[in-house]
């Protein structure tokens, strides 16, 4: 990851089966809060193509 706002990434789940694939990850962002994304891939012509995605953000408790 490039990003500054992301400190760590790791992949929970992937499958790949010949020419589509699948993946959940979840993202630590440097303020505390985290997202956790997922995606389905298909393989055309050579090159992996977004069939699907999700992701959901997920936020520290604000301390007074």
């Amino acid at each position: 990851m490039t990003s500054p706002a992301i400190q760590s990434f790791v992949i929970v789940k992937e499958r790949v089966i010949l020419n589509q694939g699948y993946f959940r990850a979840r993202l630590t962002l440097t303020n505390g809060d985290f997202c956790e994304i997922v995606e389905f891939f298909t393989v055309q012509n050579q090159t992996c193509v977004t069939e699907t995605y999700r992701y959901h953000g997920f936020y520290k408790a604000a301390t007074p």
